[in-house]
């Protein structure tokens, strides 16, 4: 139960990792603070651009290779030019976004390729059989 001064936000069934855990935690506190400080002797509100600037998102994109040997295969997820790359069925986790980002997309494989990303985008899920890919998320 939340003390005085203390908030509580559930997070559903999001996993996340201790150091992104962390990071959000110290993100919100930092917001807070700063908008509480500023607004102490003003009647501004607190909660509605709190709330805006805190709202980007972590995507899980599941990658599965099938039919075919690992290593045969290349998957690379960039956004905003990092590059995650991956060469055997995996999961990979892209932080901080928004509404209207996009995920790029692009490989080869031997076999096929399965992908499905955990956030609301567009679109939901990929397929694609032996050869070179190439496709877009776009976060709703």
């Amino acid at each position: 139960m939340a003390k005085k001064n203390q908030l509580i936000i559930s997070l559903g069934n999001i996993n996340l990792t201790d150091e992104q855990r962390s990071n959000i935690q110290m993100a919100i506190h930092d917001l807070m603070a700063k908008k509480v400080k500023a607004i102490k002797n003003t009647n501004a509100p607190v909660v509605s651009s709190a709330i805006t600037a805190t709202s980007k998102k972590t995507a899980k994109i599941s990658v599965t290779f099938s039919k075919v040997s690992i290593g045969n295969s290349e998957l690379t997820a960039t956004f905003k030019s990092k590059a995650q790359k991956i060469n055997q069925s995996d999961i990979i986790i892209v932080d901080g976004l928004e509404r209207g980002d996009e995920i790029g997309i692009d490989g080869t494989s031997n076999g096929n390729t399965t992908i499905t990303i955990d956030i609301d985008a567009k679109p939901a899920s990929m397929s694609f059989g032996p050869g070179n890919f190439n496709d877009n998320f776009l976060i709703n």
